[in-house]
C-alpha cells in the first residue's frame, strides 16, 4: 500500500479532477438513490437547534443542507470536503434554498484548524484517509465535551447486491480487477466492524456501537429507461459520543 501521503495527494487530486466533476454532474440522481441513507444518518444524529455541527466529507451539500435545516438559524454547519467542485455545487446549491448558516470550507479533515463541534458527522466521507487513527484522533480534539459523532459507510461488497450483481455481470468483458488490499483507503475501507473499533479506539474514542440497515437503493432514480448507468459511491454510518470524563465513541453502521 502507499503511504499516507501519497493516498492523500492521489485522494486531492482524484476529487479535484474527473473524479469531483462527474459527481457534480451525477449530484441529482445520486441524492435521490441514497435518500434513505442519508434521512437514517439524520434521525440517528439528531441535531439540535442551535449546534455547531461539522460536516466531514460534504460532497455536494446533499447531507449539509439538511443538517443546516435542523439546528436552525442559531446553530451553524461547517462543510468541509478537499474537493473544490463539488464544494462550489453544495455553495450554490444553498444559496438557492436561502439557506445561510453553512461554512463551506476546501480541507482536509485529518489536518484542518477545527475546534467547539456538538456533533461530527458524515455521509461516506471517512473511508479515504490515509492515516485513519491520525484522521479520528484529530478529529475527536475539535469536538466539545458531550460532542456526538454519526457516519455511515458501506459494508463488505458481497452485502451490497446493487452494485455486486452489475459488477459480475460485466467482469467477463473487463480485465481482471486488481485483488484488493484489505482495509485500504477506499470505499470498503470501513466494512470490518474490527476495524473500525480498532481504528477509533486507538484515536481515543471508546469501543463504538454498531448497528445495520438493509435498504432497496434506486440505482436507475430519476434516470430515463435509455440512459446509461454508473455505480460508484461509498456507505457506512458511525456515531460518537465524547463525555466530560472519558471520550466514548458510539459507532451505527448502517447499509
Amino acid at each position: 500500500m502507499a503511504d499516507p501521503e501519497q493516498i492523500n495527494a492521489d485522494q486531492l487530486a482524484f476529487w479535484n479532477g474527473q473524479g469531483g466533476h462527474t459527481w457534480v454532474a451525477r449530484q441529482e440522481h445520486t441524492d435521490i438513490t441514497l435518500a434513505p441513507m442519508t434521512e437514517a444518518l439524520l434521525a440517528f444524529a439528531a441535531p439540535r437547534l442551535g449546534e455547531r455541527v461539522l460536516d466531514i466529507g460534504c460532497g455536494c451539500g446533499a447531507t449539509t443542507l439538511e443538517f443546516a435545516r435542523a439546528v436552525g438559524p442559531a446553530g451553524r454547519v461547517a462543510a468541509l470536503d478537499i474537493s473544490g467542485p463539488m464544494l462550489a455545487e453544495g455553495k450554490a446549491r444553498a444559496e438557492a434554498a436561502g439557506i445561510s448558516n453553512v461554512d463551506w470550507q476546501q480541507a482536509d479533515a485529518a489536518t484542518a484548524a477545527l475546534s467547539g463541534f456538538d456533533l461530527l458527522t458524515s455521509a461516506f466521507g471517512l473511508m479515504f484517509f490515509g492515516d485513519p487513527v491520525a484522521a479520528f484522533a484529530h478529529m475527536r480534539r475539535a469536538a466539545n465535551t458531550g460532542a456526538r459523532m454519526a457516519f455511515v459507510c458501506w459494508r463488505q461488497l458481497d452485502e451490497n447486491p446493487w452494485m455486486q450483481v452489475p459488477m459480475n455481470a460485466v467482469a467477463r468483458h473487463l480485465p481482471p480487477r486488481p485483488k484488493p488490499v484489505p482495509n485500504a483507503p477506499g470505499m470498503f475501507a470501513f466494512a470490518d466492524p474490527r476495524r473500525v473499533s480498532e481504528v477509533l479506539t486507538e484515536a481515543g474514542w471508546a469501543p463504538p456501537r454498531l448497528d445495520k440497515l438493509d435498504l432497496d437503493l434506486d440505482i436507475a432514480a430519476s434516470r430515463p429507461r435509455s440512459a446509461p448507468l454508473t455505480a460508484g459511491c461509498a456507505t457506512s454510518l458511525r456515531r460518537s459520543y465524547q463525555p466530560p470524563s472519558r471520550p466514548s465513541a458510539r459507532r451505527w453502521r448502517r447499509i
